[in-house]
């Protein structure tokens, strides 16, 4: 049997799973994160196995761009229930050295995702796959006030097969489903209306086309140590490390018109709401999105012999490396370089 190709629901979802489970191993605790329904997901919490259970049980239109065509990309809510089932022996000890109950395990565990989402509520970015865009977009979560009687339906709908358990409710929106075939983009425009009367003939004045515009705009993340996309990122200081401005132990990810020059701008803090320059250096853009392993650098750190904390903003420049002129810069990232210990 052939392999059913990814869609935009499925990669949207394992988004999300993916989200949870790296959020859980870097607190050191390691879940079963199942996209299944909730019948399916109570199976799988056997023995010393915890889960997640993610059951996308509803997609709606994004009440917004009703005039798109067929061939643009079009836009969608899903709706997720969110459902913790603990080991059937419980969790692990507690500080008395007693097994946690299972019932414990099942807040702990949901408190935990709700902590996630409440920090992190845009999650990606992803690219929506099988279509012609490849549209980049990110997941904002929303936690929905869920009523008893909505709940109630979803539960039933289950047959009875699996008893309530404490669940929370997200959307997560918009995902972009891509057209196979992409709608031709419109040229830029050549002519426009100088005066329309009843009683003189229609005029028109011709613009020259535009070829090119030089705007273009940068986008920047750090890149932690499980491969995550963060904007602040903390390390602990060395004399090896820092003192010397050896090869970057950060990895950055630079995204904007791929082949042009950003110009990356280091800033240390020098007091509380001071900054002062730190290293400003620049480099080839090497992709238009954050997928694409071209994207990834190792620029050199800015030279330090004690702690401190910097953040790094890239800016567009022209085919001469020039900053452009009335440019925005990306968004600010944040390092932080603790003392060791």
């Amino acid at each position: 049997m052939a392999d059913v190709p990814p869609s935009a629901l499925s990669v949207a979802a394992k988004g999300v799973a993916d989200a949870i489970d790296a959020h859980f191993r870097r607190n050191g605790a390691k879940l079963h994160i199942a996209t299944d329904t909730p019948i399916e997901g109570a199976k799988l919490a056997n023995g010393d196995t915890n889960v997640v259970n993610l059951f996308f049980y509803r997609v709606a239109p994004s009440g917004f761009h009703a005039a798109q065509t067929s061939g643009e990309p079009m836009l969608i809510r899903t709706y997720c229930l969110v459902t913790p089932f603990a080991a059937k022996g419980g969790g692990g000890p507690d500080g008395n050295g007693n097994a946690v109950p299972a019932g414990e395990t099942d807040l702990r565990i949901l408190g935990e995702v709700l902590r996630l989402f409440h920090e992190h509520p845009v999650l990606g970015p992803f690219s929506a796959p099988g279509g012609a865009n490849a549209t980049a977009y990110a997941l904002q979560s929303v936690l929905l006030p869920t009523d008893m009687e909505e709940i109630n339906h979803i539960w039933t709908a289950l047959n009875g097969e699996t008893a309530y358990r404490m669940s929370a409710t997200y959307e997560f929106s918009l995902v972009p489903v891509d057209p196979a075939q992409a709608a031709p983009a419109s040229g830029p425009m050549t002519g426009f209306v100088a005066e329309v009367d009843p009683n003189t003939e229609r005029r028109t004045t011709e613009l020259d086309a535009v070829a090119t515009l030089d705007g273009w705009q940068p986008d920047l993340r750090l890149v932690d140590a499980q491969g995550a996309l963060v904007e602040a990122l903390t390390l602990t200081w060395s004399a090896a490390a820092f003192a010397n401005n050896p090869a970057d132990p950060v990895t950055l990810a630079l995204i904007g018109a791929a082949g042009r020059i950003a110009e990356l701008v280091w800033e240390r803090q020098v007091g509380p709401n001071d900054w002062e320059p730190a290293v400003t250096v620049q480099t080839v853009v090497g992709a238009a999105r954050f997928d694409d392993p071209a994207s990834r650098l190792q620029p050199a750190l800015p030279q330090t012999d004690a702690p401190t904390l910097y953040r790094l903003a890239a800016w567009p420049t022209d085919g001469a490396g020039a900053r452009l002129p009335d440019a925005r810069p990306s968004r600010t990232l944040t390092l932080a370089v603790e003392a060791g210990p």
